[in-house]
């Protein structure tokens, strides 16, 4: 009975890339990952199996990531970083008001749509969940001390505060009206993404209603003619 030959192994020239190329094979491991992340559950998926999908050995993933969580760790990084970028291309585009929030939702919605990859694996899926510490919870700390999401959701927190001083939220707790808006706009993403046979309304009208309902309890009121 013949044995089948043994899979030859990638030759070195395929775990590591020429010099000034790293960059492309680091995000080829991400792409990898983020498929099988996605596809088989982050437990599931070993550091094997993604140097199979990419091509290369399982040393050559250890040139760029000293294990799987630290991948994993690099996608959130990523997801988290664009999500920062689009709430201030938005601030610096949108004139302050309703429609500044409304803007930053559209965006923060439109992602969760287009890259449920991403999305899910940061902010629906995770590794080991514990209690923060004291220090985790101190928002206050500076800005460059805080983890990469806790800088997000500052970063989306500092826009609240800026339009409760100016006038266009009523006046409240600037952190728990960020949190609320935040917890929000995460379940209209939450439900559509994870119960997609549901027969949900038209994505605009979705936004369009929450931003409504939102804008019902959070708009400053205007003073009453001849007050």
């Amino acid at each position: 009975m013949k044995t089948a030959p043994p899979k030859p192994r990638p030759s070195p020239e395929h775990t590591r890339k020429p010099r000034g190329a790293g960059h492309e094979r680091r995000a080829e491991i991400i792409e990898a990952a983020k498929k099988l992340f996605f596809e088989e559950g982050t437990e599931n998926v070993t550091t094997r199996r993604i140097a199979e999908r990419v091509g290369i050995s399982q040393t050559g993933v250890y040139v760029y990531f000293p294990n799987k969580d630290a991948i994993l760790g690099a996608i959130r990084h990523e997801t988290f970083q664009h999500i920062m970028a689009l709430i201030r291309g938005v601030s610096a585009e949108v004139p302050a008001g309703l429609g500044r929030l409304e803007a930053i939702f559209r965006a923060y919605v439109d992602f969760a749509f287009e890259r449920p990859m991403e999305y899910q694996l940061t902010l629906m899926r995770g590794g080991v969940r514990r209690p923060p510490t004291p220090a985790e919870r101190d928002l206050s700390r500076p800005f460059e001390e805080l983890s990469i999401g806790r800088q997000c959701f500052v970063t989306f927190l500092r826009e609240i505060e800026q339009l409760i001083a100016d006038g266009h939220l009523k006046q409240s707790d600037p952190l728990l009206t960020a949190m609320s808006i935040w917890m929000s706009w995460q379940g209209v993403c939450l439900m559509v993404i994870n119960f997609p046979n549901f027969p949900w309304a038209d994505r605009e009208q979705l936004i369009a209603q929450t931003m409504k309902m939102m804008a019902f309890g959070l708009a400053a009121q205007e003073p009453e003619k001849g007050a």
